[in-house]
């Protein structure tokens, strides 16, 4: 038999998410594809990274330096997507030097990417919001532009290739979505609680700087969002009724940051947009929830998107929880914005009226 003709062993799967992917298992399939990317310097197994993290302490260096910044899609990692040329399919590498998930991702594309010597795109594939976030190509028809382009060309020739070879299919794609993560100037950075953040260098030859806002420890508040202050060593000869004045004055309070329900129980309103759903662990996934209406009916899956929103549903919805959600046109879906929250579920109606305003 000419092993040549064979076709790669793949399997079908789902990945938690509300998509399926073709995963890739045959040994030699991914062996191949290893050495092909390893011939670019690019790939799991080679010395090449995306990113150097960012401590909060020099974010003053990059102040006013020649970047872009763009928010990360939750905890997921940045990975490969090859548009490999011996099998002519689109295939996604994870970037772990050990055992990577390999799977080919259907999609709408000009064959005439393999025919010039096939891509490597920077890509993030976030399962729980079931979208392939691609964000930078490396390596483009036999050059690799990463070390040769600044980051302003690569964008152009990426946002080039949306317009004009790739096309959206529902069908095709198996319920992935796939959308290009647009990178922002420099003075749009404004980072909240959890947020994780990449700073992306316009110079070639430069990795993404990463930070993480990592206040989501629990935080001693007197007034939300005042952070808490260093305690001031008081007089022993202090009389024990400045003490008792003082504990009137001062009402220290522990919170988890993160479920704004606790700080704001009077957030919802007829005017504030947000309605509140029935969100139910999903058995497709670790971090998948379906949500409901007051009256039972379906609202399909949530979108997450902040890594103290997942956290919190891990604690607090074992099987279900009444949760605060928005409608999010860039997902078409709904998104959680708050776990836990003690208001009553809203109907049907109030969602189908949301809608309609949208």
């Amino acid at each position: 038999m000419n092993t040549k003709q064979q076709k790669p062993l793949i399997k079908l799967q789902r990945w938690g998410g509300s998509f399926q992917v073709e995963v890739v298992s045959d040994p030699s399939v991914k062996q191949s594809l290893f050495g092909w990317m390893s011939a670019q310097e690019l790939g799991p197994q080679s010395a090449w990274r995306f990113a150097n993290m960012l401590s909060s302490k020099s974010l003053g260096v990059v102040k006013h330096a020649p970047m872009f910044v763009s928010k990360r899609p939750g905890p997921a990692r940045t990975g490969y997507l090859c548009f490999y040329t011996p099998l002519k399919v689109a295939i996604y590498i994870e970037d772990v030097p050990v055992d990577p998930k390999i799977c080919i991702l259907r999609m709408r594309h000009s064959p005439s990417i393999y025919t010039a010597g096939g891509a490597i795109f920077a890509a993030t594939l976030s399962v729980p919001e079931s979208t392939l976030w691609i964000e930078d190509i490396l390596f483009w028809e036999g050059r690799n532009l990463w070390s040769s382009q600044s980051f302003t060309q690569r964008w152009s020739i990426l946002k080039k290739w949306f317009e004009t070879d790739w096309a959206e299919d529902t069908a095709i794609q198996r319920g992935l979505s796939i959308k290009p993560r647009q990178p922002l100037p420099l003075t749009s950075f404004n980072p909240e609680a959890g947020d994780v953040w990449e700073f992306i260098p316009d110079d070639n030859s430069r990795r993404r700087l990463i930070w993480k806002d990592k206040r989501l420890n629990r935080v001693t508040l007197n007034s939300y969002p005042q952070k808490p202050k260093p305690r001031i060593e008081r007089p022993v000869e202090q009389t024990q009724a400045e003490q008792a004045k003082t504990q009137q004055q001062v009402v220290t309070k522990t919170f988890q940051a993160g479920i704004l329900d606790t700080y704001f129980p009077t957030l919802t309103g007829p005017s504030d947009g947000s309605l509140v759903a029935i969100a139910k662990k999903d058995l497709t996934g670790p971090d998948v929830y379906s949500l409901f209406t007051a009256d039972a009916k379906s609202l399909g899956i949530a979108v997450i998107r902040k890594m103290a929103l997942s956290h919190a549903m891990r604690t607090h919805c074992t099987e279900k929880t009444t949760v605060r959600v928005e409608w999010n046109s860039s997902f078409d879906r709904w998104e959680i914005l708050d776990v836990n929250v003690t208001a009553n579920p809203s109907p049907h109606s109030d969602f189908t009226k949301s809608l309609a305003k949208k």
